[in-house]
This record gives structure tokens, sequence and C-alpha cells, in this order.
């Protein structure tokens, strides 16, 4: 069964799309993953990756085209994973992210993992159909106060803006701790989290550019160019944690 993990922020402080292609290369290491853009604003893996297609078609076209529909005509294979990317006007993201179907039908089968990048989770943002049917959804922070603050609200009134709006269940949400570079001054050691904030930390990634431009090019976490990598071994930690409680749940 498809396991899906949906990667979002709060208050739009950067590191989302880098996470989804963190944490998807980590589980591809150890099971068929893919990655899928499903960022209203755009997507940023076709200007990152340089091996990747612009003209293959992508969400939108998975999301409408009668010929050839699903996600799985539009995968593009990037080392260890495939990937699934939006491009085009943000209004066809949209439109597409609000398809009729079932997104949860589209989703299941197409990979043991699915990582999905879902941006900044505004009030009414399309996205949030994806988060409602996700099995997982880590909200992505820096450690800073503010960022940390916003965020573990958010979960506590599980998304919702309104009392008449679609609630996310707080115990299917976590918190990924991301340096996104450049020093902060008011940044908290994510090691010291622990309990405190009252929501389950998933870990911690450091900024690490050069393993993920390695990524990019379609290298996987297990080549020799990642053995001084400080960005590899925390997705691994992270990606266990999240096999391990997705066994747990099923054996339950």
């Amino acid at each position: 069964m498809t396991q899906v993990i949906a990667l979002a922020s709060v208050k739009g402080t950067g590191g989302v799309t880098s996470s989804a292609l963190g944490l998807a290369a980590a589980f591809g290491m150890r099971s068929d993953a893919l990655v899928l853009e499903a960022d209203p604003s755009g997507g940023s893996l076709l200007g990152w990756c340089p091996t990747l297609d612009p003209t293959a078609g992508g969400l939108y076209e998975a999301a409408f085209e009668r010929e050839r529909p699903g996600l799985s005509t539009f995968v593009q294979p990037l080392g260890d994973i495939g990937v699934v990317v939006a491009q085009g006007e943000p209004y066809r993201i949209a439109a597409a992210l609000e398809r009729p179907r079932g997104w949860r039908s589209l989703l299941d089968g197409i990979a043991d993992r699915v990582v999905v990048d879902l941006g900044r989770l505004f009030p009414g943002t399309p996205a949030r159909a994806v988060a409602g049917v996700s099995d997982r959804l880590i909200l992505v922070a820096p450690p800073e106060p503010g960022a940390l603050a916003a965020t573990v609200e958010w979960i506590g009134r599980g998304g919702q803006h309104e009392a008449t709006g679609m609630r996310i269940e707080s115990s299917r949400i976590g918190l990924l701790t991301v340096d996104t570079g450049g020093d902060r001054r008011q940044r908290i050691d994510p090691h010291r989290l622990g309990d405190e904030l009252g929501v389950e930390h998933v870990g911690h990634l450091p900024f690490d550019g050069a393993t993920l431009e390695t990524v990019c090019r379609g290298a996987s976490l297990a080549h020799r160019s990642m053995r001084r990598s400080r960005l590899a071994p925390a997705l691994s930690a992270v990606v266990e944690r999240l096999i391990v409680e997705s066994r747990s749940k099923v054996r339950r």
C-alpha cells in the first residue's frame, strides 16, 4: 500500500521542496519512491534538475489528460526516484489540485512511498485537498521562535482557519525543522526541542547545498560522494522513523 507523505510550511519560510526531494531520495534507497510537486505557486525542480524534461508534462496533464490518464505516464526518472513536476501558470496548477476526482486514487499504487511538495498552506489553498488525503503531513519550519510558534499553533487547530473548515487530525501532523542557510540570531538548537513544543518533532535537516545539488543531478544518497555529507544521514534518520511508524500502524 502506498504511503503518502505531504510536506508543507505555514509561513512560507522555504525548505519544503528541498526537504521533499531529499526525503524521496532517502526513501529511494529502500523502496520505490516518488516526489510529486503540488505547490500552487509553481514547481522548482525543473529549474533545479537539468536532466528533467520540461516538455514531458506533469501535474496538470496527469489530472486532466484524457488519453493518458494518471500520474504514472508523467513520472520522470531522477536517480533512484521518480519525479512528477508542476509547471505552467499557477491557475493551471490550482485547477489540477481541485480536480473533481479524488487525489488518493491517483496516488495509490504509483510507488511504495510518495512525497508531495505542497508549498505554503495559506488559507483556502487548493493544496489542502492533497494534504487531507495524505497519511502524514510534515510541516517544515526553521528552528526559530516565530516560525515554530506559528507552526505549533497551526497543528493545534488542525489547520482550521474557520469553524466550518476541514480539520486535519493533529496526530497525523509532524514537525520537521530545517536549516535554510545563513546566520540566524534567534536560532534554537533543534536537538533540544524534544517534547517541549507539545508536537511530534520527526527530525532536523542541516543546510547542505552540495548534497542537494548532487541529488538534483540524479546521484543516489548511497553514492561515495555522500560520505562527508551532513544532510544524507539526517534524511535517512527521518525516513527510518517514518518507515518504522508506518510498519507499526500496519501491525495494529
